[in-house]
């Protein structure tokens, strides 16, 4: 049914009518690059819904990018970000004391209950993908900006919410599954 060389991968979304992204569950399909429908002999053509659920064709190649983002220049030159800094600032280095990588210090937060500030940076960064534990150690700068225990911690971790990575897959089963859940 998907073993068409035009399929570069399988996952699961909501369907995207007319440049907007709905409410509809669907099982999207990743080509390398659309193709209008007609111009595709009738076996190269892909369903408009597998098992009742409907389908989304997405191009790997659009002229769109899936995000914008507004950069702006930090006031500190790159080299600067990653030193030890006291206090620390957002925009600086920092990672859990087991990542074998560098993140981004996002900003300092207080918690609305205990008036404690907590450290806020992405999932990945200092949960370490979700390998790691309550009290774990958050260095500044990351290890892989020379941190190092005891020295460079900075915060411990008190929570986090994990992460459940969906990723194209060329498995229609997989795919089918991932959306039910």
């Amino acid at each position: 049914m998907l073993c068409s060389p035009l399929v570069a991968g399988v996952g699961v979304g909501h369907k995207t009518v007319q440049g907007k992204t709905t409410q509809t569950p669907c099982i999207t399909i990743i080509v390398q690059k659309k193709v209008p429908e007609s111009m595709l002999p009738l076996e190269a053509r892909l369903p408009r819904e597998i098992d009742g659920v409907p389908t989304d064709v997405i191009s790997l190649l659009d002229d769109k990018p899936c995000a914008e983002a507004r950069v702006r220049k930090s006031p500190e030159p790159l080299n600067e970000r990653t030193k030890r800094w006291r206090p620390a600032p957002g925009g600086v280095s920092v990672g859990h004391y087991l990542l074998n990588g560098a993140g981004t210090l996002g900003a300092w937060i207080r918690d609305s209950k205990s008036g404690q500030p907590f450290l806020f940076s992405c999932w990945h960064v200092i949960a370490n993908c979700g390998r790691c534990k309550k009290g774990d150690a958050v260095l500044q700068p990351a290890v892989l900006d020379g941190g190092r225990l005891p020295h460079d911690g900075i915060a411990y971790l008190d929570r986090w919410v994990d992460v459940r990575m969906i990723v194209p897959t060329r498995d229609l089963g997989d795919a089918k599954v991932r959306l039910a859940r």
